[in-house]
C-alpha cells in the first residue's frame, strides 16, 4: 500500500508539473500573440488598439518589461507623455539595464519640455549601450530645445558617425546649424535628408528657413509649399508671409 501511494504521488506530481508547465508555455505564446498583434496594430497608426493588445500581455505576463515599452510608445503616440513615463518607470524597474527603456522615458521627458531631466535618461542610456544612436540624436534634438547647439552639433555628429543614413540626426543637426549661422551647413545637412526621405517635411521647412536668411526667396517658397503640403501647418503661414 505504501509503495502504491508513492508511485501515485510521483505520478501526481509529475501531471501537475506538466500542467503548469503546460499552462506557463501556454500563457507566454498568447502573450507573445498579443504582443505581435500590438506592433501591427502600432506600426498602422491604431495606438489605441495597440494599447489594449498591450494590456492583454501585462495581464498574463506582469513582469514583461517590453509589454510596458511598446505600451509607453504608444501612449507617446497619443501624446499622452504622464502615461508613458509611467510605462517606463515600470519596465525600468523590471530591468533597469535596458538603454532603450531610459531613451524612450527621455523621449517622454522631453516631449513635457523638461529637457534637463530628459538628458540625464539619454546619457543614462548611452552608458548602458554606448553605441544606442537614438539616444545620440535625442540628445543633440534636447540640446536644440535649451539652444546650446554646438553640444547639439556634437551629439548629431556621435550618432552619424554610427549610422551615417540617420536622417533625424541630420534634421537635428542642421537646425543646429542652421541656429549658429552655419547656413550652407545647415543646407547640406537638409539636402542629405531629403535624398534619404524626399518629402521630410520637417528638411523642407527648415531648409525654406535657412533659404530666406540668404535671400533666396523662390527656393524658400518652393520648400514651403512642399512643406505645407506635406501638413506641416507652420509652413503655410511661412508661405503666406513671404511668398504671396
Amino acid at each position: 500500500m505504501k509503495r502504491f501511494f508513492l508511485f501515485y504521488f510521483n505520478v501526481l506530481f509529475i501531471f501537475s508539473i506538466f500542467v503548469l508547465l503546460n499552462s506557463c508555455t501556454s500563457r507566454k505564446e498568447t502573450a507573445e500573440e498579443y504582443m505581435k498583434t500590438g506592433i501591427e496594430k502600432h506600426f498602422l497608426g491604431k495606438y489605441n488598439e495597440a494599447i489594449q493588445d498591450y494590456n492583454k500581455v501585462i495581464k498574463k505576463l506582469p513582469e514583461y518589461g517590453d509589454a510596458y515599452y511598446n505600451r509607453a510608445w504608444a501612449k507617446n503616440s497619443l501624446k499622452d507623455f504622464h502615461g508613458a513615463i509611467e510605462d517606463f518607470n515600470k519596465a525600468i524597474e523590471i530591468d533597469s539595464s535596458n538603454s532603450d527603456y531610459y531613451n524612450g522615458r527621455g523621449y517622454a521627458k522631453h516631449e513635457l519640455g523638461n529637457y534637463e531631466s530628459a538628458l540625464k535618461d539619454f546619457y543614462k542610456a548611452i552608458y548602458l549601450d554606448s553605441n544606442n544612436v537614438h539616444a545620440y540624436n535625442n540628445i543633440g534634438w534636447t540640446n536644440n530645445s535649451l539652444g546650446n547647439y554646438k553640444e547639439a552639433i556634437i551629439a548629431c555628429n556621435k550618432a552619424l558617425k554610427k549610422d551615417s543614413l540617420y536622417f533625424n540626426a541630420y534634421n537635428n543637426r542642421g537646425f543646429a546649424q542652421y541656429k549658429s549661422g552655419n547656413y550652407n551647413l545647415a543646407i547640406s545637412d537638409f539636402n542629405k535628408v531629403l535624398s534619404i526621405d524626399p518629402k521630410n517635411s520637417y528638411a523642407l521647412l527648415n531648409r525654406g528657413k535657412v533659404y530666406i536668411e540668404i535671400d533666396s526667396i523662390d527656393k524658400a517658397c518652393t520648400d514651403f509649399k512642399n512643406a505645407w503640403n506635406s501638413g506641416e501647418d507652420e509652413a503655410m503661414n511661412l508661405y503666406k508671409k513671404h511668398c504671396r
